[in-house]
């Protein structure tokens, strides 16, 4: 006879935490890969390279070449036939040897961006007097 629901163990029957297998991350690898384990120079110039193998090249984030693919900056990228996007061995030496790691655009002046406001307040002929108690005149000494 099978057992109910209610009857079964709390937690039900899981293996112990060290026979499971571990949770999947289906997020991707965004940061800074470690060195390349590979020497750049000993490859062709035609060599195809996975943007993670440029990233460790480079010594930049993932983010960084996504940003650069986007903008059609610093490397020559192509597609392969099943959608995986490369870049060749020489277009990662042409900016090695350029001494560009990163685009540095000129930011605006903050001035520029948020121009100081006109002064709203009144001049101060204009203004009512201040009902501050410092700011009252002195009551006639009481006799």
């Amino acid at each position: 006879m099978r057992k109910s629901a209610k009857s079964a163990p709390l937690g039900g029957a899981k293996a112990p935490i060290a026979d499971r297998e571990p949770v999947r991350d289906r997020h991707g690898f965004r940061g800074t890969p470690g060195p390349a384990v590979f020497d750049v120079f000993a490859l062709p110039d035609s060599a195809p390279l996975t943007d993670f193998e440029a990233c460790s090249i480079l010594r930049v984030s993932t983010n960084t070449t996504a940003s650069w693919r986007r903008r059609g900056v610093h490397l020559t990228w192509f597609v392969l036939p099943n959608g995986q996007v490369r870049t060749t061995a020489g277009s990662v030496k042409a900016l090695l040897a350029r001494g560009e790691t990163r685009p540095h655009e000129p930011r605006a002046d903050r001035a520029t961006i948020n121009p100081p406001k006109p002064h709203d307040r009144k001049p101060k002929s204009v203004r009512r007097p201040s009902r501050r108690a410092d700011h009252q005149p002195e009551a006639p000494p009481v006799p």
